[in-house]
Parts: structure tokens; C-alpha cells; sequence
């Protein structure tokens, strides 16, 4: 059965990758790659300030693997992914398990499965994962979605909820809260583009935003600092408060951060006269990388990076909204809020507008499995922007 499925895959791939590249959308591929060689000319300028280059030799090498990744997503054939749906989902299944089994722990958490020198985060491909399941279950049952309301929902679409379910319980549990919450509004939003009963809809975020509560009250101490800092340093606080409280926990990226993209004015201070990558905002090159973008290029090089996204943002939905296939639809609405909210939380975060989640920046923020898996998002989409040119 595993050869005969691998098989699938591969002749699959042959049959579909000179019909993608047939209808290439640039409108969705030229974003990303100027965002992707931005990325590494600011990691070389952050590797660079740190006297080791061995980051932006690692990015370099996922920047390869990322493009291989668009090249074999683009060759899939999205019906034999329908097709063969459960599968993904119980290799899915039993990553995470390992990663609580086998994953290293760091501070405290383990979210990752480590192979040699490299590691991977099986959350991140599951949120993907959910949104193709999500996808292939509403479209199954695309007659009943006019009658979903709650309690009907819970009973025609249990297996969708318990398989959500079992994987965020896996997730929360390796402690990586950030990719719940946004796993968790994007297929929501999927929902709510499948025109589930608005009042479902309701109930969904109440069961969420409940549960996120929950967590941030009785979890782990650091969440409830990072709240402690938030109200301190809060975008919307301090629009309405010349000075805030003292507080105990660690700020100190909180303010570097806000500090970086306030020196950055609106044309920026230039690479030579960026501080903050000097090893005064910790996380520089992964979740607060935005804010040397700001410091370096100002208001307006930051506007400029966060246009194109919009640009991939706004295609996506435009071919996914004018696609014939239910399942395309729902699946590129997915793929491309699961980018695009990636984007908004950590803007979000580095202007101190969101409490600080350990979100990355697709596409320019060092790390492997992010660029790898929102590689392998944009290739998906290319994927059907091609399909819907076909059909």
C-alpha cells in the first residue's frame, strides 16, 4: 500500500508540473522572491555585525531547499492529496507524538524533531495539513453547510473536530501556543468562507478565545509575563498614557524593539547606522527582524516589504475566490491567511502592538522550517492559481 502510494505521488508530479509551469502566476512568485533576497541581504548585514556568517550560510541553504520545495508543490496533484487526505494527516499525527517523545527540549519546550544538525517543526506543517483536511471535510459535505448550526456542526463534522482537536492538544503540549492561535483564526476563517452558520462561527471564537484564557492563566509563568509586558509597553496603552507602570518582568526586547523602529524615522538610518542588530535586540534576525528592517530602511522600506505581502495576499484570494473547485477555494483562502497572519502578528509584535508570541517573519526571518514551510504554502498556491486556469 505505502509503494503503491509513493508511486501516486511521483507519476502525479510528472503528470502535473509542465501544466503549472504553463500558467505561472508571477503576481504571486515575484513577491515572494524579492522578499526571500531581501531576507538574505539583511541576515547577511545582521550575520555580518555579529562577526560570523554562519546564519546567512544556513538560510542560504534553506533559501535552496525552500525553492526545491515550490518546484515539487508545484508537480502535485491537489485531488491525489484529497484523495489520499488520512495519510497526511496520520504522518502528521505521528511527528508530533515523536517531538514529545524524542524532540529536544528548549526552554522548557519541546516543538521541534531534530535529524543530524538539522531540526523541524512538524506544528508548522500541521497547520497546513488542517487546512487541506478542513477543506476536502466542508466540501464532502458542501450540501449540509446552510444547516450547520452548532449542534448540528458538532455532529456532521465530529471527525474534523476531533482530529483539530487531538493535534492542537499535541501542540499545545510541546508548549508552542503561537501556531494554535493562528492555526486556530485561520481555519476559522476558512469556516466562515465556507459560509458555516455565522452563530457557529460565534460559538467556535468564544470555545478559542476561552481556551486561550485558560492556557495564559494556569500555564507557564513566562505567558503571563509577556502579558505583564504587553500592558506596559502596549501600542494602544501608550497612545493614551505619557508614562507606564513598573513592571518586573524582562522588557528588554520590548523596548529595543520599539526603540529600533522609532530611530528608523521615515527613510532609515542605513545599514551603517543600525544599532540595534549589535547584539542589543536579542532575537534580531528571527522574530524581531522587522524591526531592524524599520530601523535600517524606515517607514518607508518597511511599507514597501509589507505591500508585497499584501500583493501575494490580495492574489491569492483573487484566484481562490474565481476558482470553480469548492476544495481549491477554501484551500487558498487557508494557505494564504496562514502567510499573511504570520506577517500581521509579527509586525504586530515588533510594534508592540501584540504581546510578543515568537512569531518569525516569512520569508526574511532566519529559521528553516518556516521558510520551508511557507515555501511550500506559496507553492501550493501557484499550484492552483495554474489549476485555475485550467478549468
Amino acid at each position: 500500500m505505502i509503494k503503491n502510494f509513493a508511486s501516486g505521488i511521483i507519476n502525479s508530479m510528472n503528470k502535473n508540473f509542465e501544466q503549472s509551469t504553463n500558467n505561472f502566476d508571477w503576481y504571486i512568485f515575484l513577491p515572494f522572491m524579492i522578499l526571500s533576497i531581501a531576507g538574505l541581504f539583511l541576515l547577511l548585514d545582521i550575520s555580518a555585525s555579529s562577526d560570523t556568517l554562519v546564519f546567512i550560510g544556513k538560510q542560504f541553504i534553506w533559501f535552496i531547499a525552500s525553492s526545491i520545495a515550490i518546484v515539487i508543490s508545484l508537480s502535485l496533484d491537489l485531488e491525489f492529496i484529497k484523495k489520499n487526505m488520512i495519510f497526511f494527516v496520520l504522518i502528521i499525527l505521528i511527528l508530533l507524538f515523536l517531538v514529545l517523545l524524542i524532540g529536544p527540549e528548549i526552554n522548557g519546550a519541546r516543538r521541534s524533531i531534530r535529524i543530524g544538525r538539522v531540526s523541524f517543526q512538524p506544528s508548522s506543517l500541521a497547520r497546513i495539513i488542517l487546512i487541506f483536511y478542513f477543506a476536502k471535510k466542508l466540501e464532502e459535505k458542501k450540501h449540509l453547510l446552510p444547516q450547520t448550526k452548532p449542534v448540528f456542526f458538532l455532529k456532521e463534522f465530529f471527525n474534523l473536530i476531533l482530529i483539530t482537536g487531538i493535534m492542537y492538544g499535541l501542540i499545545l503540549k510541546g508548549k508552542h501556543l503561537s501556531t494554535l492561535i493562528i492555526s486556530g483564526f485561520t481555519l476559522l476563517s476558512v469556516l466562515f468562507a465556507a459560509k458555516i452558520k455565522l452563530r457557529t462561527i460565534i460559538l467556535s471564537c468564544l470555545v478559542v478565545v476561552f481556551s486561550a484564557l485558560l492556557v495564559l492563566s494556569f500555564g507557564s509563568k513566562y505567558r503571563s509575563n509577556r502579558l505583564n509586558v504587553y500592558y506596559s509597553y502596549s501600542l494602544f496603552y501608550r497612545l493614551l498614557n505619557k508614562e507606564a507602570p513598573p513592571i518586573e518582568a524582562d522588557d528588554l526586547q520590548v523596548k529595543e524593539s520599539i526603540t529600533a523602529l522609532s530611530n528608523g524615522g521615515f527613510f532609515g538610518r542605513g545599514s551603517e547606522g543600525g544599532m540595534a542588530k549589535f547584539k542589543f535586540l536579542p532575537e534580531a534576525k528571527t522574530d524581531y527582524v522587522f524591526s531592524i528592517l524599520g530601523e535600517q530602511y524606515g517607514f518607508a522600506g518597511a511599507v514597501i516589504i509589507f505591500l508585497l505581502y499584501v500583493l501575494i495576499f490580495y492574489r491569492s484570494l483573487f484566484i481562490s475566490s474565481s476558482h470553480k473547485s469548492f476544495f481549491y477555494f477554501l484551500t487558498g483562502i487557508g494557505l494564504a491567511l496562514n502567510i499573511f497572519l504570520n506577517v500581521v502578528v509579527n509586525i504586530g509584535v515588533a510594534m508592540s502592538a501584540l504581546p510578543s508570541t515568537g512569531v518569525t517573519l516569512p520569508f526574511i526571518s532566519y529559521g528553516g522550517t518556516s521558510f520551508l514551510n511557507n515555501s511550500f504554502s506559496i507553492g501550493m498556491l501557484l499550484n492552483i492559481s495554474a489549476r485555475s486556469k485550467i478549468l
